[in-house]
């Protein structure tokens, strides 16, 4: 029972649902269905097989920072694969499955750090993200009882998810906390719930930039590997006729101009500018 009702919980919840069905509901439904995993995150491959299931004219391409971009800004048919590309690699590895779609515009949100051999070796071989089946594990009822004990959920929504089912997918689309069925990712839990982010006032990101890390390592110069695969990557699109819009997502003005006193540290984001 310690291992069946948590497990239950996340099953009734959809989060063993496979992704060919959370998309199936997704697209099927007449009524906005929100997918939010709490126990694993296939964002890139669920993002192909969404893309697989429409045909858009116009396509957001990038990571995270693209993810607000939603169909009711357009007025033809769209999809946002933001988190399919999450460096140049993961970008040209989708290319061909774009094409295939045959869109009109592809906006491609550009960041920084894929151009630096600081933060990604170039060397590495990028492993595309497949399609792994999510089984019951003992790990899953452990996270189960930690949400309880951190108050993330309660008994009555345990009992209740298991006895009612819900409409929308996992533990956190419960909370319209995921990717709606254009792919764009709505914040829910964090805007109405008033939950706290791991970000307040800029702090975590502006330690990074301190110390260098996580995305904000120090470079001088754009990779020149990395340069040339995204040419090429611009070349493959343009050349079947895609009209693409390359764009910066900007940061915070706090983040800026903290980036800017970094003398030095990191001169590659104009040499990016220079080389492309």
């Amino acid at each position: 029972m310690i291992f069946t009702i948590p497990v239950l919980f996340l099953f009734r919840a959809g989060e063993y649902l496979p992704l060919e069905e959370v998309i199936k509901r997704q697209l099927g439904s007449s009524v906005k269905l929100i997918y939010g995993s709490a126990i694993s995150d296939h964002a890139a491959y669920y993002k192909k097989l969404l893309l697989d299931r429409v045909s858009p004219r116009i396509v957001a391409l990038g990571s995270s920072r693209v993810l607000q971009f939603r169909q009711y800004m357009f007025t033809h048919s769209f999809v946002n694969l933001g988190r399919a590309m999450s460096s140049i690699a993961e970008g040209l590895d989708i290319t061909n499955e774009i094409l295939a779609k045959d869109p009109d515009i592809v906006l491609l949100g550009v960041d920084y750090w894929w151009f630096n051999d600081k933060y990604e070796d170039p060397k590495i071989t990028y492993i595309a993200q497949e399609n792994i089946s999510v089984i019951p594990t003992p790990r899953h009822a452990v996270m189960v009882y930690e949400w309880l004990y951190d108050k993330k959920i309660t008994i009555s929504k345990i009992i209740r998810t298991i006895v009612l089912g819900v409409e929308d997918i996992g533990v956190a689309g419960q909370e319209k906390n995921g990717f709606g069925p254009d792919g764009s990712y709505y914040y829910t839990r964090r805007v109405m719930n008033g939950k706290e982010g791991n970000d307040i006032l800029f702090q975590d990101t502006l330690g990074r930039i301190e110390n260098g890390t996580r995305r904000f390592q120090y470079s001088t110069s754009a990779n020149q590997i990395y340069v040339e695969n995204f040419v090429r990557l611009l070349s493959l699109l343009e050349e079947q006729g895609v009209e693409v819009l390359v764009f910066f997502p900007p940061f915070a003005n706090e983040v800026n101009e903290r980036l800017r006193s970094m003398k030095g540290k990191y001169d590659y984001f104009e040499d990016v500018k220079i080389k492309l």
